[in-house]
């Protein structure tokens, strides 16, 4: 797998005002000289929280090449301590001269929430990395832990023969169920698992849709997690899911807020959570509002390259005979003749 490459780093401006975020995002700018932005939001306003300027834009037009990711540290003792956040993106779009293309925007796939920003120069480090995304092949010829972009986001392949994906990013903060339920049910219209298996699924493409595969999923509480399954083409991760992707086999990453998982434990209304520092906690399935990293499974048959899901283009056929109206009589035999083509002989 590709390293991550160190592209630049850079400290936050002054702040006159601690603050937390609300929204964190990316600018790319490109002007007279070219620089990718840092980006805040908070209730009091937005502005800049960092800046690179190695890069040329035509760096980050490799839109098939690259997986960006920028650390966010706190200063300690002039040097960079613990990582605040981690925002991993890519770009779709490159913006024309004199044009950007930034925060909130859909050309980029990044959204951190949370962040908190001590006030005065240059509190915070921010550093800016690359790693080639050149991953090709099958899906179930991955090894764990291998990023592809799947529908525009990143995505990290847990079980690669399987095809069980998770999304590195969150896609929002809410509740598990609104009227105290804490089991991951995608019938019932007030809970989370509905909101994923119809809102958010009818978010992807056509294309992508297609590939996302009707699982069964455990859904019981921590000590017999398969004493309920559910149908259904997204889910969550798991008690023992986490402890076995971030814990055991460390493929995965704690989530920078903390993330609901669709085990419930015996406490009413309360539901399992994953911690930034990666333990499992609890909260409250209608009170607390967690951050959401889905998970499905798509066809491992499905091809990667460079790095991005390559859907399935459909065979060409043609018919060179018989000609039109072609008379027919009892006992007549009816040869017929073609071409076809199919440009994905490799794929299902």
């Amino acid at each position: 797998m590709a390293e991550w490459e160190l592209i630049e780093e850079t400290a936050s401006p002054y702040r006159d005002t601690n603050e937390t975020t609300t929204k964190i995002g990316v600018t790319l700018i490109n002007g007279t000289t070219d620089y990718l932005q840092l980006n805040y939001a908070t209730s009091m306003g937005s502005g800049m929280m960092g800046k690179f300027s190695t890069l040329p834009i035509a760096e980050y037009a490799k839109a098939e090449s690259y997986l960006y990711k920028i650390d966010i540290h706190k200063k300690v003792d002039g040097v960079a301590g613990p990582i605040e956040s981690t925002i991993l993106f890519t770009f779709r779009n490159i913006p024309a001269e004199g044009q950007t293309i930034g925060l909130f925007a859909p050309d980029i796939t990044v959204s951190k929430e949370n962040i908190y920003m001590p006030f005065g120069t240059g509190n915070m480090i921010s550093r800016l990395y690359r790693k080639a995304l050149n991953t090709n092949g099958k899906v179930k010829d991955q090894i764990p832990g291998t990023l592809i972009k799947f529908a525009g986001s990143i995505w990290t392949i847990l079980e690669p023969t399987t095809g069980y994906l998770y999304k590195n990013d969150s896609v929002l903060q809410r509740n598990f169920d609104a009227e105290n339920y804490k089991y991951f049910v995608p019938t019932r219209v007030t809970g989370l698992a509905y909101w994923l298996n119809n809102g958010y699924f009818d978010s992807f493409a056509i294309q992508d849709k297609a590939a996302i595969k009707t699982k069964e999923w455990g859904t019981g509480g921590e000590g017999n997690e398969n004493g309920t399954l559910v149908s259904a083409k997204i889910g969550l991760l798991s008690f023992s899911e986490k402890n076995r992707y971030i814990d055991q086999l460390k493929i995965l990453s704690p989530p920078t807020s903390e993330m609901w998982m669709r085990t419930y434990h015996g406490d009413a209304s309360k539901v399992y959570t994953v911690l930034p520092t990666g333990g499992a906690y609890l909260a409250h399935a209608t009170n607390d509002k967690k951050a959401v990293h889905p998970t499905l499974y798509i066809d491992p048959e499905i091809s990667i390259k460079n790095g991005a899901i390559v859907h399935n283009t459909a065979p060409i056929a043609s018919l060179t005979s018989p000609s039109n109206n072609q008379m027919l009589y009892e006992n007549d035999t009816l040869n017929i003749t073609g071409d076809s083509y199919d440009p994905d002989k490799d794929q299902s």
